[in-house]
C-alpha cells in the first residue's frame, strides 16, 4: 500500500544575500561591513569534503560523482574533496550518511530518482523533497538517451509485437532484471503501461548484473540505454527491439521507438542527479553550494562522462530553484505512475 505522503511545506523563501565564493584560499567567510550589507557565505568551510555515492565504482552516479570532485578540487585546490561508495542496503546506507551528516557543507550526498522510489516502496522512510528530511542543493538534470528495450541475439523474440504477444499470453513469466524500488524498475512499470503487459520483475540493479543475467539466459530482455547495449549489439550478442520513448534516439537514429511501433508511453523517465544534505543545512550555504555548479561543463572528466557513460547527452545549469522543481517533478512521476500500490 502506498506510503502516506508527508505533508510538505514550502522551500523557497527569497534570500536577500550576496554569496561569494572562496576560489583559491581558505579564508573564513568575512562580515557584514560598517555599511550594514548583510554577511557573505563562503563554501567550503571546512578542508575535507565527502561526496557520498549510493553507487558502485565505475557506475554512472559514481562517474558524476568523481567529475564533481575533479570540478571542485581545481575551483578549490587547498580543500580535499573525496568520493565515498556505499551501495549497501539498497543505496539507504547513503542516503542515511547524507542525510546525517554535518550541516557545514562537508557532506553532500549525490542521490538519483531512486531515492523517491525507494521511499514509495516503503524501503526508504525519508522523502528527500521534504525539507525537514533534507535539504536540496540542486539537481544535475541530464539530457540523455532513455532505456532500450533488449534481447539476446538468440532470442525468440524478434520484435517488440513478439515480445508483448508472449508477454500477454503468459502474464508475469516474461522475465526483466530490475532489481526492487529502483529508477529501472519505474521504467519497466512505464513500459508496461505502454505495451499492456506484466512481466516477471527480477534481481538486476545495475547494468552489469542485467547484461549478465540476459547473455546468461536467465532474463528474457533487459532494460539497457542503447549506449550500455551497444559494444554487445556490435558483438553480436544483443539486440535492440525498440528505444523506449516517444521519438527515436538522436544517437541511435535506426532503433524504432515506442510510439510509431504503436505503443506511446504516457511518460518520460525522470533523469537526475539530487545534490542535497543534512536538513539543517542553511538556505544560504546551499546557494552558495549550488553557485559553484556551472563550471562543471568545462571540466574534462565531465565531458568524457558526456562522449562515454552518457554518449551524446548535455546538461545545462539551472538555477537552485529550477533544479529543486525537477526534484518536485521526479516526485510527481512517481504518483503518477501509482508506484508502491
Amino acid at each position: 500500500m502506498k506510503k502516506t505522503m508527508k505533508k510538505l511545506t514550502t522551500l523557497l523563501a527569497a534570500a536577500a544575500l550576496t554569496f561569494t565564493l572562496a576560489g583559491c584560499s581558505n579564508s573564513s567567510a568575512e562580515g557584514a561591513d560598517s555599511g550594514g550589507e548583510a554577511e557573505s557565505v563562503e563554501w567550503p568551510a571546512t578542508k575535507n569534503i565527502e561526496i557520498i555515492c549510493p553507487a558502485n565504482a565505475g557506475s554512472g552516479t559514481d562517474g558524476v560523482c568523481r567529475a564533481l570532485a575533479s570540478h571542485w578540487g581545481k575551483m578549490f585546490p587547498d580543500h580535499n574533496f573525496t568520493v565515498i561508495n556505499d551501495a549497501s542496503g539498497g543505496y539507504t546506507v547513503a542516503y542515511e550518511k547524507g542525510r546525517n551528516s554535518d550541516t557545514d557543507g562537508s557532506t553532500i550526498l549525490v542521490g538519483t530518482p531512486s531515492m523517491l522510489i525507494t521511499y514509495y516502496f516503503g524501503v526508504y522512510d525519508h522523502l528527500v523533497t521534504d525539507p525537514e528530511e533534507f535539504q536540496i542543493i540542486n539537481c544535475i538534470k541530464l539530457e540523455s538517451d532513455m532505456a532500450a528495450v533488449c534481447v539476446k541475439a538468440d532470442s525468440p523474440y524478434e520484435t517488440l509485437d513478439d515480445l508483448v504477444e508472449a508477454a500477454k499470453e503468459n502474464p508475469n513469466s516474461i522475465s526483466v532484471g530490475t532489481g526492487s524500488g529502483n529508477i529501472v524498475y519505474a521504467g519497466t512499470v512505464n513500459i508496461e503501461n505502454a505495451l499492456g503487459c506484466t512481466f516477471r520483475k527480477v534481481d538486476g540493479a545495475d547494468n552489469n548484473e542485467r547484461i549478465t543475467n540476459l547473455l546468461g539466459g536467465f532474463n528474457d530482455w533487459a532494460y539497457l540505454t542503447p549506449q550500455v547495449a551497444d559494444q554487445y549489439v556490435q558483438t553480436g550478442d544483443i539486440r535492440i527491439l525498440a528505444y523506449a520513448d516517444n521519438q527515436r534516439s538522436v544517437n541511435y537514429p535506426d532503433i524504432p521507438c515506442f510510439e510509431e511501433l504503436g505503443y506511446p508511453l504516457s511518460y518520460q523517465v525522470p533523469t537526475g542527479y539530487i545534490l542535497c544534505a543534512n536538513p539543517g543545512l542553511s538556505e544560504e550555504m546551499a546557494e552558495a553550494i549550488s553557485s559553484t555548479l556551472p563550471g562543471l561543463k568545462d571540466d574534462s572528466m565531465w565531458k568524457t562522462l558526456l562522449n562515454t557513460t552518457f554518449k551524446g547527452g548535455s546538461w545545462e545549469y539551472e538555477e537552485r530553484e529550477e533544479g529543486i522543481q525537477t526534484v518536485k517533478d521526479m516526485q510527481i512521476f512517481c504518483d503518477d505512475l501509482g508506484l508502491g500500490v
